[in-house]
């Protein structure tokens, strides 16, 4: 690996932590309603 500054290895940990945290918890996709997926059954 590249050989980086302490100070650019905490921010990066600290970007790809959040970024982590916010891919980690997408917004919940719609999902259809209960007589929907009973019809399809």
């Amino acid at each position: 690996m590249h050989k980086l500054r302490p100070k650019m290895v905490v921010e990066m940990l600290k970007e790809n932590g959040i970024l982590k945290v916010k891919l980690s918890t997408p917004p919940i996709p719609p999902r259809p309603p209960l007589p929907a997926l009973e019809s399809r059954s």
